[in-house]
């Protein structure tokens, strides 16, 4: 469901604050030109958005969102347009699997750029804390991962 950027934004932001891994998402004040989508289920919901160049960001689930549903979201994003993501090597990329994504590149987590909100007592068993950052694109082809040391390398072989 395509929804407004303003009810977007409060829906993602009050589903990252609800969930004790919401550091992993971003949620942008501003989304000019993205495809916003709202899954909803009851009075439950899932958010994602599509980037002009395809990369689907601010996926978020409200706490009692049917995660057997959110393959659902993932269809969505994909018919939208999405292309490829990125995520912390904790359990997103597994995930991200079950819908086509594959990894293409690793990035080294950096304490400098860590979220504000990020745990790393809670991240603890994802590298001890500093888990790296996978970027994935949406491919049916066999591709190989490499490690980059910076942040636009892997975003310029998840969108390639």
């Amino acid at each position: 469901m395509d929804i407004d950027s303003k009810t977007f934004i409060k829906l993602a932001r009050r589903n990252k604050r609800a969930s004790k891994f919401g550091a992993c998402v971003d949620v942008y004040d501003k989304y000019d030109s993205y495809k916003l989508i709202a899954l909803y289920y009851g009075k439950e919901n899932a958010t994602c958005a599509i980037s002009p160049n395809g990369e689907i960001v601010s996926v978020t689930k409200s706490a009692n969102f049917p995660s057997g549903k959110i393959g659902k979201l993932f269809q969505l994003a994909i018919r939208n347009g999405g292309k490829w993501l990125n995520g912390f090597d904790t359990v997103l990329p597994t995930i991200y699997k079950k819908y086509g994504f594959k990894t293409v590149a690793r990035l080294a987590f950096n304490c400098e750029f860590a979220p504000s909100d990020w745990d790393y007592d809670l991240f603890e068993k994802y590298n001890n804390g500093k888990p790296d950052i996978v970027f994935m694109k949406l491919t049916k082809e066999n591709v190989g991962e490499i490690n980059v040391d910076n942040y636009e390398i892997g975003e310029n072989l998840a969108k390639s």
